[in-house]
Order: structure tokens, then sequence, then C-alpha cells
């Protein structure tokens, strides 16, 4: 006996959109389920299914009461991929007209460009000038680590990194003085301790 094979998940939503198609009821989820395995449809599968589909816009869902039902009509499908088309060609149409514009654009900014001695001395001015412009702003790059203004903050920093520096070691030392007299430690054992 040949083992049977699994549908795939498109068969499977064809074979759900077929059902609503071909009735044009409406179905609670129990209901599909069962006209589903019947068509071959593993009932685990059809909630998941059938949510695709809600979700796809091919399926319509509403509450009712308690209850979810669903629906779908043919007609419905049709209709929204009629509107679908209309849009892609509205949209098509508007794409081409705005490319005609640039196409007419272009040409009109080609015409008062053509190629004379003028043109290439001033398209070699403007190569120089952003040559320079490049140049220019690497300098002032490089210098920018060098700001007087950059370097007096990084003194007040170290200045007050100083500071903390200074406190801790006294408070270390204020600790160490404490235990070796008050406490009666050896002083080596409170480095040791104190690391």
């Amino acid at each position: 006996m040949p083992k049977r094979k699994g549908m795939s998940l498109e068969e499977k939503r064809q074979t759900i959109l077929k059902i609503y198609h071909s009735t044009g009821a409406v179905y609670s989820l129990k209901e599909m389920e069962g006209l589903a395995s019947k068509q071959g449809v593993v009932s685990q599968s059809v909630k998941d299914v059938n949510q695709g589909l809600v979700d796809d816009g091919l399926v319509e869902m509403e509450k009712v009461g308690a209850s979810n039902v669903f629906f779908a009509f043919p007609g419905k499908a049709i209709a929204s991929k009629r509107t679908a088309t209309v849009n892609l060609e509205s949209e098509v149409a508007r794409l081409k007209a705005h490319v005609s514009t640039l196409e007419e654009k272009a040409a009109a900014l080609s015409a008062g460009r053509q190629d004379s001695e003028k043109r290439r001395q001033n398209m070699e001015d403007y190569e120089t000038a952003l040559a320079l412009k490049t140049k220019q702003l690497e300098e002032v790059q490089r210098f920018k680590d060098n700001d007087p203004v950059k370097i007096e903050r990084l003194e007040a920093q170290a200045a007050l990194c100083k500071q903390g520096v200074n406190r801790w070691t006294d408070n270390i030392f204020s600790i160490k003085s404490y235990l070796v007299k008050k406490r009666g430690m050896y002083s080596k054992d409170v480095d040791k301790f104190l690391g």
C-alpha cells in the first residue's frame, strides 16, 4: 500500500477556498474543519490555513454572537483583482508620464550645453574648485584635533581625574593609618588587605 503524500500549504489554501466559492455559504470554524477534512485537508491545519486566508483578504470573518463565521464569494475575489489591475494600470500610466517629463527636461537641459571652449574652461574651473574644497575640508578636519577649546576641555577633565585620584589615595592612606594605629594591624598586612 503506497504512502499518501500530504497536501502542501498552497494546495490546502486552494481546497478551502474552493469549498467557500462552490457553496457560497457561511461556515463556523468547526464546520469548515469537517468539510475540509472530507476534501483531504488535515483538520488540525484548517484553523491556520483559514486564518492565513483571512489575513490575505481572500476570506471574510465576522463575529456573530460568541462565535466567528467565515465566508468568501468568488465575485469579491474577481472584483478585488479588477480593482488591483485598474490601480496598477493607472500607476503605470502615471510613471510613463513622469518618465516622459524627465526625458523632456533632460533634452531641454542638454540643449543649452553644447560643447564649447568656454564650457570646457568652466568645467575645469569647477573641478579645480571642487578639489580645493575637498583639500581644505581635510585640512580643517586635521586641525580639529588641535582645537584650543577641545584641548582646554581635555585639560579640565584631566585635572578633575587627578583630584579624584588624589582623594582616593588620601582615603587609602587614612584607612591604612587607622588600621595600623587604632586596630593594631601590621603595616604589611594592611598593604596586602588593601591591595
